[in-house]
Order: C-alpha cells, then structure tokens, then sequence
C-alpha cells in the first residue's frame, strides 16, 4: 500500500504576496472607488418622486396648451352668437375637454414607458461603470421632458385647429343656407 503524505499544498511565499498584493488591492477599492459607485447608482434610480415630478410637468403642460385652445374656443363661440349654456357650444367644449383627457392619458402612459425605459438604461450604466459607457444615461433624461412638452403643446394645437376647422365648416353650412333663402325670398317678390 502506498502511504502518502496528507495532501495537503503548502502555499508558496509567492502565492502568500500575491494575496496580499490582492487584498490590499481589494480593500483599496472598497474605500476608494464603492462610496462613488453607490453614490451613482442611488443618482441612477428612477424614484417615485422623478415619476411625479415628470408626470406633474406633463399634465400642467397639457393643461396650459388645452386652456390655450379652449379659450380660442370660447371667444369664436360667443364671436359667433352662441350662448354659453347651448348644446353646440357644449358639445365643442366637451369634444376639447375629451381630447384633452385623451391627450393627458397618453402622455402619461408615454411617461410611463419613458421612466421605465430611463430606469434599464440606468441599470445599464451601472453595469458598465467600469467601461466608460455611464454619460449616455445623463442624457436621456432631458430629452424625455423636451419631447413630452412639445407632444403636449402640439395635441393642444392640433384640437383647437380641428375646433376652428370644425366651426368654420358649420359656418359655411349657415352662410350657404342664408344665400339660398335669401335668393327664395328675392324670387317671391
């Protein structure tokens, strides 16, 4: 039978260096380098907070560029003779109102899929930290809020267009009508 010894490797003098090179290395980085490392990635999250904040930027938008239509609205209605409390003059303020509750439903659910969207990537920055790839995920935030405002200013223009267009062709119609009894009342005499 062959009777070895225990088995057991004795680390070299080398090795023994070598862990300690690493371990001082190691505890080097974890006073260094981990305090910023955490400090970006608590930056990186994407808090219930931002997502009011966003939301909140996105509805007063919204708010402001539907006012704005609205207005324009009320003046060409009551311009025109209509009384505040008839049903035309409801029905194109309540046809407004719809597009903006429509308008404000969308862009939220946008800013939804936005933050959801800026929150991977921020996850991805934290991920390559070490690489050098972690600016791309400043950049992104202002351009979600550039794009939500011009969204929200371009639905409310859009609305009050279709409502001048809209009110336009009534108008037409009720000129039209006009001219043809006028000219039926010019014939019978």
């Amino acid at each position: 039978m062959s009777g070895g010894g225990s088995g057991k490797v004795k680390e070299t003098e080398e090795e023994k260096a070598l862990a300690r090179v690493a371990g001082e290395k190691w505890n080097d980085y974890q006073d260094r380098f981990v305090p910023y490392e955490n400090e970006f990635m608590s930056r990186m999250e994407v808090t219930d907070a931002d997502r009011d904040q966003f939301k909140g930027g996105i509805i007063g938008q919204a708010n402001k560029s539907f006012a704005e239509s609205e207005n324009a609205l009320l003046d060409e209605q009551i311009g025109k003779g209509a009384r505040p409390g008839s049903g035309r003059f409801q029905a194109a303020l309540n046809r407004v109102m719809q597009k903006r509750g429509k308008s404000i439903g969308y862009r939220l659910t946008d800013a939804d899929n936005m933050m959801d969207e800026k929150r991977a990537s921020n996850l991805q920055s934290v991920v390559d930290l070490g690489r050098g790839k972690e600016m791309e995920a400043y950049r992104s935030m202002g351009d979600l809020a550039t794009q939500a405002h011009r969204d929200a200013i371009a639905d409310g223009e859009e609305s009050r267009i279709r409502s001048e267009g809209n009110n336009q062709a009534f108008g037409n119609v009720i000129g039209g009508a006009a001219r043809v009894w006028g000219n039926k009342d010019d014939d019978g005499d």
